[in-house]
């Protein structure tokens, strides 16, 4: 018999050693992009969400900016967008004039996108979600709201 062994800690160790495709399938659930995203370091999140509405790539002397000068706080800025990029998250592309930008990678992009500002597709599976045993009629609420309001009025005397 074959055993396999899962040397990964968390997560994100695992994500960032599966390889391109299966992340690209993996992203084209928005629930998996919210999971992924959710696992991020505070400072990788912060990343994604200032280019994740731009239309085009952010060039990376931009990026740079984002971390103080000082040893420790650019050591954090290149661990983040070390993590984005093995994730396959981000990605660097190439601009007019030579230079580079950062980008979200499109398919993560757009689910994330949806998860933010709604709409796509529900997660519930049609047809498991029961009938509402509590459900009331405008009558009943009509009652039951006249009712409450009584009873505020005396309780205020």
């Amino acid at each position: 018999t074959m055993e396999a062994k899962l040397t990964c800690r968390d997560l994100l160790t695992y994500l960032q050693e599966l390889p391109a495709a299966v992340l690209s399938n993996l992203y084209q659930h928005s629930a998996a992009c919210l999971a992924v995203f959710r696992e991020l370091p505070e400072l990788s999140r912060q990343y994604i969400m200032r280019v994740l509405f731009l239309e085009h790539p952010l060039p990376l002397n931009m990026v740079s900016t984002w971390a103080k000068p000082n040893p420790e706080s650019q050591s954090a800025h290149q661990k983040a967008l070390s993590i984005l990029q093995n994730l396959r998250v981000s990605e660097v592309l190439p601009l007019a004039g030579g230079q580079q930008g950062m980008s979200t990678s499109p398919v993560f992009k757009t689910n994330l996108k949806v998860l933010i500002c709604g709409g796509g597709t529900s997660w519930v599976v049609p047809g498991h979600v029961g009938e509402d045993k509590h459900t009331r009629d405008m009558e009943f609420l009509d009652t039951y709201a006249d009712k409450q309001w009584e009873l505020q009025k005396y309780l205020k005397r």
